[in-house]
């Protein structure tokens, strides 16, 4: 019990008998620890409920944790999907679309069926199509909008099925079909349909945008265009997505771009490019946007 650690004479902790029986560094740590000038009995504590009491669906439910922890922790090690945890960290992309594409396959987006999961939410049904369960693979990959976005991206792509249960069965599928820069553009392209997709109400991917997208005029477009460093390399990456007054993408674009000094240039030179692949698109009147 903690109260052996504690001399009774000076209500402090024992520091003769804390170093002699911890390691040095727990020792130190035990005896940062502030203690309470009153004199109380020890009690035990259960710090996973409100009233400190141990309940058994409490306990279960740590466990529970815990277990998911573990497994986690195995897959990102390379016992489940390590084809996947290596070829993605190995990726010459920003680190924030690596994390997404973690998040994505570990299943931990914000999607509507996490959400009813965690209790946060009542319904799961995509607030867009109102019909599929909301789920990463519905959000990026199955959903009408992705995949008219795919629809004019690689071959590769588009020759894939979508009958795969999860962004992790997906990306193992990718692995083995596209080579490391396609895979790459598919990562990127992903992480753009889920930062602009953001302005559906409760969207999947709200937690990688602050703000929400407003709609442009009835039967006018608005540009969305983005640009990025990739630190290796030098080089910069330009996003671009075109969309009607319902949210519907009439055009998207992904390119690599030339190298830049700073985020300022990078954007300056996405915003160049964004408005010639209007011009390009035939899209003359429209409401640009950048991320900045």
């Amino acid at each position: 019990m903690v109260a052996e650690l504690i001399d009774p004479d000076t209500r402090w902790w024992d520091r003769e008998f804390i170093m002699q029986n911890f390691n040095h560094e727990d020792g130190e740590v035990i005896l940062r620890v502030p203690l309470s000038r009153r004199v109380i009995s020890d009690s035990l504590f259960w710090t996973f409920t409100k009233s400190g009491e141990y309940i058994v669906r409490s306990g279960y439910h740590v466990a529970r944790q815990l277990q998911k922890e573990v497994d986690w922790a195995k897959s990102s090690n390379g016992v489940v999907g390590g084809v996947v945890w290596r070829a993605l960290w190995k990726l010459k992309v920003p680190n924030k679309i690596k994390v997404f594409g973690w998040r994505a396959c570990r299943n931990i987006l914000s999607t509507w069926v996490n959400l009813v999961h965690r209790r946060i939410i009542q319904d799961n049904r995509c607030e867009v199509c109102k019909f599929e369960a909301e789920t990463g693979i519905h959000a990026l990959w199955k959903f009408g909008v992705a995949r008219d976005v795919w629809a004019g991206c690689l071959a590769h792509l588009q020759k894939c099925v979508g009958d795969q249960a999860d962004m992790l069965q997906l990306m193992e599928e990718l692995i083995g079909r596209l080579f490391s820069d396609e895979l790459k553009h598919f990562l990127v392209q992903a992480w753009i349909i889920c930062n602009e997709m953001a302005y559906y109400m409760g969207s999947s991917c709200n937690h990688l945008s602050p703000s929400r997208w407003r709609p442009p005029p009835v039967a006018c477009f608005k540009l969305n265009f983005g640009g990025s460093i990739f630190q290796e390399g030098g080089a910069s990456g330009i996003g671009v997505v075109i969309r009607n007054d319902r949210g519907e993408v009439m055009a998207a674009l992904l390119a690599k771009g030339p190298p830049v000094m700073c985020s300022e240039e990078a954007e300056i030179l996405a915003c160049r490019s964004a408005v010639e692949f209007t011009v390009d698109c035939g899209f003359l009147e429209l409401v640009l946007e950048g991320d900045n």
